[in-house]
């Protein structure tokens, strides 16, 4: 399974280009097929990884790369196609959320420009308002 080490220290790339499903409930992400380890991520250990730790795999089958990124919440991915280690820099307001690591990514600022992946940045675009 790759981890991140530091999003926040990788270089900004164009945007790639491939398909994106984000997974909804745990309970259903099984049958999409997630990897088990990332769904124990998000299930059991949302709440100690920091903001911005980037998990990933491939399917059993080698042709979809799993990914799992911590926000607010873990967000769960899919996809067919892209580099999951490219970022772009966005200008984020911080959540309302008390979690420490909210906390430690924004400190006390309103708003922070943070480095995110560049699939959750086409996701949140591309969705037309839809998730």
């Amino acid at each position: 399974m790759y981890q991140s080490r530091n999003p926040q220290a990788q270089s900004q790339n164009p945007h790639s280009q491939g398909r994106t499903t984000r997974a909804k409930k745990p309970e259903k992400e099984r049958h999409f097929g997630m990897n088990e380890k990332l769904l124990e991520l998000k299930i059991k250990w949302s709440n100690h990884i920091t903001w911005g730790e980037l998990y990933g795999c491939l399917s059993s089958d080698q042709k979809v790369l799993q990914l799992a990124w911590k926000d607010t919440q873990i967000i769960l991915f899919m996809m067919t196609l892209i580099n999951a280690q490219m970022t772009v820099s966005q200008l984020r307001k911080r959540p309302n959320k008390k979690d420490k690591w909210i906390k430690q990514a924004f400190r006390d600022q309103p708003f922070k420009r943070l480095k995110i992946p560049n699939f959750i940045d086409m996701y949140n675009h591309l969705m037309n308002s839809v998730d």
